[in-house]
């Protein structure tokens, strides 16, 4: 059996302490067949140990120790998920303000977008499914309409709704679009033939998740921001912060709507399109100054950065050169030409230039051929080999809130935002997706959210006595915290580890006396033993009676089932 969940609910329960909330919370709901803190707790902690599907979650609920959930069954499981996906907002609230998340001015906020994808093959509009909490959405958009100035309150019926007549066509449009959550979309997976959800992430500048929001899988990514800023500002009051986004987020409304709103940003701009005057002025030699590291940096005040229909908003422009950028994107560009040479050789089709390799053929004027190598496309990107550039403005209420010596740092920790969603869907199983409701997704999302929240707090402790450890062997030492245990006359016996395939070489060479020595002194465990070290908890004897694993943990359990569950009772030992 596993007793990582203990070690980790000791340090759910002393940084964070949200069972009184999720208590209060659930009897508010009405919901008592299960004690909703031990439920909640397991279905996001075990995301971190050993992640799998509600099902999957129950049947393995048995292998945990001291979960208080061995007599839940899957209905409760799914209540459960519900309950999470209804209360995420007050759930997140409190992480954030106990991991110290919650922002405050001149701080700033790292905004990035992925998407997941689920098991079925229709999506939700071909099922005919629309999701089930329209009236939720509805109201959502009513609010951002009216925080836009769209809608006029004066207009409002006696019930407090808006006459048909009253209602902008944009916003009909965009409540139709996102009636169906799972739908087909760009997949950032290449999955292209299952429905996906988009998720967009929120986190501070030390890598802690504040917030998440949920949309439809065919909506563009590049609309998701306001509908998130809009909900974050209403939830945290956020203002005179700055948002780091990415490239693909920074469209000229994007930037206009964070400056609308109080909020200043720094976004990747791309230098193929930034005009010829601009682009002079980066390759000329003046203006350049020296970075740490070995790079340089040009700032050129007043770019205009021009979107579609003619609109544009002035800014900032830092454009950065380093060898080893360079050293990549010469790297990146030979193989898009080894590609493109290939599709020119077999005459390949080429309908839409998506991807950058595809940029650098000329098809043939009548059909969509490959022909030749677009020699000045080609040209053009060796030019800009080893260069990058962000566009940034402060917030409007503090112009100088933004150094520019500090830009290339800050737009480099964008990366973990980029980490966190790796860490979500490579070991906390983010996707693929089993479930269903509008509500049961939001729940999965947060549970890899909170799991996450639980990662960091560990990289955090470890950092406190001078390790450091990376979220995959954070979680690679979870499954390691491993133990046989027996129903003796005497009582429960536990021995630490049920595997023992690790220990032959180890007793063969040195003995049994001294192989319970290393184990003892965490030395064939060296993850687990920093992060139990780092947690205050202390490793579990080879072997051990009840009062002294409990005494590791230091938390007491009333009887044999509260911290075994009923799986020992249920075996038939011989007399």
């Amino acid at each position: 059996m596993s007793y990582a969940m203990i070690i980790l609910r000791k340090l759910w329960n002393e940084e964070i302490g949200p069972d009184y909330l999720i208590r209060k919370l659930a009897d508010k709901d009405g919901i008592t067949r299960c004690d909703m803190a031990d439920t909640v707790a397991f279905m996001a902690l075990s995301k971190a140990i050993d992640p799998r599907s509600v099902r999957g979650s129950l049947v393995h609920s048995r292998m945990y120790l001291g979960t208080g959930v061995s007599a839940c069954s899957l209905d409760d499981f799914y209540t459960t998920l519900g309950f999470m996906g209804n209360h995420k907002d007050e759930i997140l609230k409190l992480f954030a303000e106990k991991t110290g998340s919650l922002p405050s001015g001149n701080s700033m906020l790292f905004y990035d977008v992925t998407n997941a994808y689920f098991e079925t093959a229709l999506t939700d509009e071909e099922k005919g499914m629309a999701r089930n909490d329209l009236d939720e959405l509805w109201s959502e958009l009513i609010a951002k309409y009216e925080d836009k100035g769209l809608l006029d309150a004066s207009q409002k019926n006696e019930d407090g709704s808006y006459p048909d007549e009253a209602l902008p066509e944009e916003l009909l449009g965009e409540f139709a679009r996102e009636s169906f959550l799972r739908m087909r979309g760009p997949s950032k997976e290449h999955r292209m033939d299952l429905p996906i959800v988009s998720v967009a992430l929120v986190i501070d500048d030390k890598g802690m998740p504040l917030d998440f929001e949920m949309f439809s899988g065919n909506a563009a990514e590049i609309s998701h921001m306001e509908n998130s800023i809009c909900k974050l500002q209403r939830k945290y009051g956020v203002r005179n912060v700055t948002v780091v986004a990415d490239r693909g987020l920074g469209s000229v409304p994007n930037l206009k709507m964070l400056q609308a709103k109080g909020l200043g940003f720094i976004i990747a701009q791309k230098l193929t399109n930034i005009g010829k005057d601009v682009t002079e002025q980066i390759f000329s030699d003046d203006g350049w100054e020296m970075m740490d590291g070995g790079g340089k940096s040009k700032f050129i005040p007043g770019f205009e950065k021009k979107g579609t229909g003619g609109e544009s908003i002035t800014c900032n422009l830092l454009v950065f050169w380093n060898k080893t950028r360079e050293a990549r994107d010469l790297a990146v560009l030979a193989q898009d030409r080894e590609t493109a040479e290939k599709a020119v050789k077999a005459k390949g089709q080429i309908r839409k230039a998506s991807r950058s390799w595809q940029a650098l053929v000329v098809t043939d004027s009548k059909t969509p051929n490959a022909e030749s190598i677009n020699e000045a496309a080609y040209e053009k990107r060796k030019k800009l080999c080893g260069y990058s550039a962000v566009v940034w403005l402060c917030p409007p209420s503090s112009p100088d809130s933004i150094k520019k010596e500090d830009i290339a740092g800050v737009y480099h920790r964008l990366e973990r935002i980029e980490e966190c969603f790796r860490i979500m869907k490579s070991n906390l199983c983010l996707r693929p997706m089993f479930v269903r409701t509008a509500e049961h997704i939001r729940g999965h999302v947060l549970c890899c959210v909170l799991a996450l929240i639980i990662i960091r707090l560990v990289e955090r402790k470890l950092a406190g006595i001078g390790e450091k450890l990376s979220p995959d062997r954070i979680c690679a030492a979870m499954k390691d915290a491993n133990c046989s245990v027996s129903a003796t006359p005497g009582g429960l016996v536990f021995v630490t580890d049920s595997d023992y395939s690790w220990a032959k070489d180890t007793l063969e060479a040195i003995g049994n006396e001294k192989t319970a020595e290393k184990v003892n002194g965490g030395e064939l465990k060296p993850d687990l033993t920093a992060i139990e070290k780092a947690l205050g908890v202390k490793p579990v004897p080879a072997i051990c009676a009840k009062g002294i694993f409990e005494r590791c943990f230091g938390r007491r359990f009333a009887t044999n089932d509260a911290l075994v569950g009923d799986f020992v009772s249920r075996l038939k030992l011989p007399k």
